[in-house]
């Protein structure tokens, strides 16, 4: 198995290319904000991640996409999310590969096959004059059953498929959940039928049951191969997120079904692979909060896969940070890798996800991730810099020089309280890194004219014109034929750095000077300088510091924590419900409103309020949206017994959220998204109430529509 895996990530890494950009730790992050799975994660069992609101979970992974994604309880069968049930109970679609493990299990139950059998896979299938062929790689052995579920292989399970007799498919499979299943005669419909080309259709929750009672019952060489898929096979883009499953393309839909130890997820959208297209919105659906990124690859497209975000932080520390040996600077590595991501995910929204894996957003290497690494991500698990109640810029560099620079030097609108120059002793205790450069003045115009710089037609001198607070160069002077020009520094820099070599300019914390036919550097340190440096905070760790006391040093006034811990949160108490909130007198008379919106809410729905509501007010519209994850456009939300608020909330709002806290611990899990938040903004009387909600209370009374939040929407609705 290992063997195979090695297999598909050498053949991916090899198609990764570094874009010719300086590292992460010398390059500035654009502000913006969202999108694929690295190729090296662990082989360790992962459990299930805990997710709290499957259904807000299924609606952001299917955002923006056609298609359907249904949760389901693996014990119990029931719906506990989806993004459309009308289509998730009612669509009738051909399955395609994901039938392939009923297909293997009615073999093995029907003493058609047994689990050490093997067949040598001749690659091309023809049935019907379609072609099958199959797109795994050439393996050196023959295919088994776990393999030929790991790699899909039409060739075995066509060929085994053929021991069956007509219609003993078709009875396997409805007796284990599919109800739109046609008796197959012939050799060759049997054996479309058999890799879900032809006569059975499912849906997808029907679909998710499937696998449900798979996961329970199936052989174990059955379920090693669904494992084995998402290891090393077809559906890896699922990996690392405790995920087994199978993928499958049929009709032009992409599918993907698997099960993790607690639920069992489908997942169908318009693709030309299940792989590629659906495995990874069910790892997103399973593991919310990850990063997709975009792996660079030669002439082609950046092959985009979701990285649950720990997985994310292990990458990077392999590819920034993979020199810091002791545990506490990788830590304070770790929580900033974490939050620069969390900050900048997004900046490359246009091409379709949210980082790169150059060094133009963190570099990250996959391949070199070891157990080291996969502890410290999992250490500082979901800990972020905070400042203010805003995610903290938080950049770093591999060596400050002995003194860090103040953002605002480099990048003028990145100034911040926390990211100020500082001495930084720790750095030369164990002495100052120097080095030294020489460019010829051709070769210096040359790099300018590549990175659309103005310059000089011929340059005679350079020198340094202005410099930081922490004597780095700031701008440079160049003097020759056409007069004078002057250019920031770290413009030069990286225009140096893409010609000739990121080891050239090391960083701007340097001296020049004309020495014969050059111009001579001399200088000291590497990368911006700014925020964390690497080399001080590995001697800080040697010298018994902890992360935190690292990060607060390198980012004063800045606080670790899951969330927004730098506010001084006081608590107001009402009549029944509590408020949370930094400005007490300013937010006083919301205690009141609240608690009469609490009043009218159980009046408006007829249902009393199971515990007693907290209610946090945030003191700005970036707090809010960087402890929530909504957009700023979105007002409040509502989690369990607690409502959080965009600041000077109107009282229509507080009612809303107060609507959908006292209706969601008696709404049945199978009621969708859009009924729930359509009855809140009907009952609140909202301006803005869904077209298709108008319509339903145009021909329905108020007791009807509640009814039927507690035993689920009629059918049809």
């Amino acid at each position: 198995m290992e063997r195979f895996r090695k297999y598909i990530v050498a053949a991916v890494l090899a198609l990764l290319v570094a874009c010719s950009q300086p590292p992460a730790s010398q390059q500035r992050p654009q502000k913006a904000a969202a999108l694929a799975n690295a190729t090296g994660t662990s082989t360790a069992a992962v459990e299930t991640p805990y997710v709290a609101d499957w259904n807000r979970s299924v609606v952001e992974a299917m955002a923006g996409r056609s298609g359907v994604a249904v949760v389901v309880d693996r014990k119990s069968g029931r719906v506990l999310a989806s993004n459309n049930a009308a289509l998730a109970a009612n669509m009738a679609a051909l399955p395609g590969s994901t039938l392939k493990p009923f297909v293997l299990w009615a073999l093995l139950d029907r003493h058609r096959l047994t689990a050490n059998e093997s067949f040598a896979c001749p690659r091309t299938l023809l049935i019907g004059g379609r072609s099958f062929e199959c797109t795994h790689p050439q393996l050196d052995r023959a295919v088994t059953v776990e393999t030929a579920l790991a790699y899909s292989c039409n060739n075995f399970v066509a060929h085994f498929a053929a021991r069956l007799r007509d219609g003993e498919l078709a009875e396997f499979l409805g007796a284990h959940g599919f109800s739109n299943v046609t008796p197959a005669t012939g050799l060759d419909r049997g054996r479309l039928q058999a890799l879900g080309e032809a006569d059975v259709r499912t849906s997808p929750l029907e679909l998710a049951r499937a696998y449900a009672r798979l996961a329970d019952s199936a052989p174990d060489v059955v379920k090693q191969g669904l494992r084995s898929a998402v290891y090393y096979g077809t559906a890896q883009l699922a990996g690392g997120a405790g995920m087994s499953g199978k993928t499958g393309t049929a009709a032009g839909r992409a599918w993907f079904a698997g099960y993790t130890r607690d639920v069992a997820v489908v997942v169908v959208t318009q693709g030309a692979s299940g792989g590629g297209d659906a495995a990874p919105i069910a790892k997103q659906i399973v593991a919310p909060g990850g990063v997709w990124v975009g792996f660079a690859r030669r002439s082609l497209p950046p092959l985009r896969s979701y990285l649950r975000m720990e997985e994310y932080v292990a990458d990077a520390l392999a590819g920034e940070a993979a020199e810091l040996r002791s545990p506490e600077a990788l830590k304070a590595m770790a929580v900033a890798i974490r939050t620069y991501a969390a900050r900048f995910r997004g900046r490359h929204r246009e091409e379709g996800y949210d980082l790169c894996d150059t060094t133009h957003c963190q570099r990250l290497r996959p391949d070199a991730v070891n157990d080291r690494l996969r502890t410290t991500a999992r250490d500082t698990a979901g800990e972020l810099l905070w400042y203010n109640g805003a995610l903290a810029h938080a950049y770093y560099s591999q060596d400050c020089g002995g003194v860090t620079e103040a953002a605002g030097d480099v990048w003028p609108d990145e100034a911040h309280p926390y990211l100020i120059s500082l001495k930084d002793s720790f750095c030369t205790r164990r002495g100052r890194t120097g080095w030294q450069f020489a460019v010829t003045p051709g070769d210096l115009r040359n790099a300018l004219q590549k990175a659309g710089l103005r310059t000089l037609a011929r340059i005679d001198d350079m020198s340094i014109s202005r410099r930081t607070a922490s004597r780095r160069a700031a701008e440079i002077r160049l003097q020759g034929q056409g007069g004078e020009v002057r250019i920031a520094a770290t413009a030069v820099r990286f225009a140096v750095g893409r010609a000739l070599g990121w080891d050239s300019l090391r960083s701007t914390l340097f001296e020049v000077r004309r020495d014969g036919d050059r111009f001579a550097f001399q200088g000291y340190g590497a990368g911006h300088g700014t925020g964390l440096c690497e080399k001080g905070a590995g001697v800080m760790a040697d010298e018994g510091r902890s992360y935190r006391e690292i990060l607060a040093f390198y980012y004063p006034g800045a606080t670790v924590g899951p969330s927004a811990q730098s506010f001084a949160w006081r608590r107001l108490n009402g009549e029944r419900i509590e408020l949370w909130t930094t400005t007490p007198a300013h937010d006083q008379p919301l205690v009141a409103i609240a608690d009469d919106m609490l009043r009218q809410s159980e009046s408006l729905t007829g249902f009393h309020a199971r515990f007693r509501p907290l209610v946090r007010v945030y003191p700005t519209v970036a707090a809010f949206r960087n402890a929530t994850a909504e957009p700023g456009t979105v007002a409040a939300d509502e989690r369990g017994r607690v409502i959080r608020l965009q600041p000077d909330p109107t009282g229509k709002t507080v009612l809303h959220e107060m609507i959908h806290l006292v209706l969601e611990p008696e709404t049945d899990p199978a009621v969708p998204v859009w009924y729930r938040e359509g009855l809140a903004a009907l009952l609140a009387g909202d301006a803005d109430i869904p077209q298709r909600m108008r319509d339903l209370a145009a021909h329905h009374t108020r007791a009807e529509l509640i009814g039927w939040i507690r035993h689920g929407l009629p059918a049809g609705i």
